[in-house]
């Protein structure tokens, strides 16, 4: 076996037809696992670029109290929800106002 690898690798006869067919379906298999990468990538980005992620304060509404104890102290403060493009809460904030 060893010998017969040896042989071929020494010789200056091309490659076969299967061994050649062998090399392009392997490239097809790379290239078309490559792709689909890229376009589930793609899918993936677009989906996050479409979704509301950065916050703004502008849109919070007030929902009501919480009282908070930190430290021991407690204290009441206006509850505030944000919702996303959707109409959906996305984050809740308490305390300061958010400016408009």
């Amino acid at each position: 076996m060893r010998k017969r690898l040896t042989d071929k690798l020494r010789s200056i006869a091309g490659e076969t037809l299967v061994e050649s067919l062998v090399a392009m379906l392997i490239i097809v298999f790379v290239f078309a696992f490559l792709v689909n990468a890229a376009l589930v990538a793609a899918k993936i980005n677009h989906g996050i670029d479409s979704d509301d992620v950065a916050i703004d304060y502008t849109k919070a509404e007030q929902v009501g109290s919480v009282n908070v104890t930190i430290a021991g102290q407690s204290m009441d403060e206006d509850l505030y929800v944000i919702k996303g493009n959707d109409g959906e809460a996305r984050y809740y904030c308490y305390g300061v106002e958010p400016s408009a």
